[in-house]
């Protein structure tokens, strides 16, 4: 992102638990960013809202609402 000169504003954390569930939270920042550590911190708050009693297949994070920055 930083090299592409772009930054995001919602940080968004799927989970796909061995079942095959799939369960998606997402954190809107105040200001777009493409700071690792603000990404970092909003998917772990994220990550903080699942109730993880079973087994995980699979995480991903992702950012949107991407913005051009010079």
């Amino acid at each position: 992102m930083k090299l592409a000169g772009y930054k995001g504003r919602t940080v968004t954390v799927k989970i796909r638990f061995c079942d095959f569930k799939t369960h998606t939270r997402a954190k809107t920042l105040e200001k777009p960013t493409n700071s690792v550590d603000e990404i970092r911190t909003a998917a772990f708050d994220c990550l903080r809202r699942f109730e993880l009693k079973k087994k995980v297949r699979l995480i991903g994070v992702r950012v949107g609402g991407l913005e051009k920055h010079e």
